[in-house]
C-alpha cells in the first residue's frame, strides 16, 4: 500500500514539474461597479483576445474545461485605484487578464497575450428617457407609431449625451422578414428588441407599427462628371483644374423606388462645385483648394452618404496676341 502511494506521489509531482503551453482564444468582460460605466474601448467588441499560459497538463485541462462552462469569458474586476470617473487609460493585456476569475484561480501563468493592449474608459453612469425613432433603412413608411414611445436608457453619460435624447434602432431586417412573410400586406406590427453596447433599456423591446409604401434600393452610378461653377470674374482670369488625376470624375451611391432607380439615366445626374471669388487667394499662392460637391438628383432620389469632396486649382490665363 505504501509502495503505490509512493509510487502516485511521484507522478504527482512529475506532472506538476513538467510544464506545457497552451494557446486559447477568450473573450473579456469587466464586472459593474456601482454608479460607473466600465467599458473596453480597444480591442472593439467582442474583446476578443489570444492568450499563451503556461502550466501542468492537469491545470490546463481543468482552465479549458472551466472556460467551457463560462462560454469562454473572463471577467475582470478594476482595481479601486483605476476607478476614476472620466479618466481614460492603457493596460498591458496579460497583466490584466492574468487578474481574470478563471486565470487567477487556475494557477496558470500567462506568458502572451495578443492585442497587447487594452484601453479602458470610465464614466459617470446615468440614465435618460429618450424617444425612439426607429431607423427603416432603404424602406419607405408612412403613419409609423412606437409603443410605448420613450424607453429610458442607463450607459455612460457622456455616450447618453451623445443619443441627444433619440434612439433609432434599426428595424430593416425585421421589416424585411415580415415583408417575406406577408407579402400581400403592407400594415405591419412587429415587436423590436433594444440593444445598445454597455447600456440596458427600460423597457427591453417596444412595438412598431406602420404602412409600407414603398422598398428603396441602391445603386452605384458612374463615373459621373463634376463641373465647376465659376463666377465670371473668375473665369476671365483663371483656368479650373484638377489637382490630381479623376478629380473632376466620382462614382456615386443613389437610393431611389425599387423599379424607378433601373431608369434613371446618367444624364439626370448632375454634380457640381462652387468657384468662389474669395479662392483668388490659394490662386496666387498655386495653393490647392478642395470643396464638397453638390449634386441634383430627380424628384424621389436621394444620395447615399455625404457627397464626396474634390481639390482644383486655379490657374492663371496666359493671354496671347496676334503674331504680325
Amino acid at each position: 500500500m505504501l509502495v503505490l502511494l509512493f509510487t502516485g506521489l511521484i507522478w504527482w509531482t512529475a506532472d506538476q514539474s513538467v510544464r506545457e503551453r497552451r494557446d486559447f482564444s477568450v473573450q473579456l468582460r469587466v464586472l459593474k461597479l456601482p454608479g460607473l460605466a466600465i467599458a473596453i474601448r480597444s480591442p472593439s467588441p467582442p474583446h476578443e483576445f489570444t492568450i499563451r499560459v503556461s502550466g501542468s497538463k492537469r491545470q490546463l485541462d481543468a482552465f479549458e474545461r472551466s472556460l467551457t462552462t463560462h462560454s469562454d469569458t473572463l471577467d475582470y474586476r478594476l482595481p479601486t485605484a483605476d476607478a476614476v470617473t472620466g479618466t481614460s487609460f492603457t493596460r498591458i493585456a496579460r497583466d490584466v487578464i492574468d487578474q481574470t476569475n478563471l486565470l487567477m484561480e487556475s494557477g496558470l501563468t500567462v506568458l502572451e497575450a495578443t492585442p497587447r493592449e487594452i484601453v479602458f474608459r470610465v464614466d459617470r453612469l446615468d440614465s435618460k428617457t429618450v424617444t425612439v425613432e426607429p431607423d427603416f433603412g432603404s424602406i419607405r413608411v408612412d403613419n409609423w407609431a412606437v409603443s410605448p414611445p420613450r424607453v429610458t436608457v442607463t450607459m455612460s453619460a457622456s455616450e447618453l449625451a451623445d443619443l441627444h435624447g433619440v434612439l433609432r434602432p434599426r428595424i430593416e431586417p425585421q421589416l424585411m422578414t415580415w415583408r417575406r412573410e406577408h407579402p400581400d400586406e403592407r400594415e405591419f406590427d412587429i415587436a423590436l428588441a433594444l440593444t445598445l453596447p454597455q447600456a440596458s433599456i427600460e423597457p427591453a423591446s417596444v412595438t412598431v407599427t406602420g404602412r409600407i409604401i414603398q422598398l428603396m434600393e441602391t445603386r452605384t452610378f458612374g463615373p459621373v462628371p463634376i463641373l465647376p461653377a465659376v463666377p465670371v470674374s473668375i473665369q476671365r482670369k483663371y483656368l479650373v483644374e484638377p489637382a490630381g488625376e479623376g478629380e473632376f470624375r466620382t462614382d456615386l451611391s443613389i437610393r431611389g423606388p425599387r423599379g424607378r432607380i433601373e431608369t434613371l439615366l446618367p444624364d439626370e445626374i448632375r454634380a457640381y462645385f462652387d468657384v468662389l471669388t474669395a479662392d483668388e487667394r490659394q490662386a496666387q499662392s498655386g495653393e490647392a483648394i478642395t470643396r464638397r460637391i453638390v449634386v441634383v438628383l430627380p424628384d424621389g432620389f436621394e444620395l447615399e452618404g455625404p457627397a464626396p469632396e474634390v481639390t482644383f486649382r486655379l490657374m492663371p490665363r496666359h493671354e496671347t496676341g496676334d503674331g504680325g
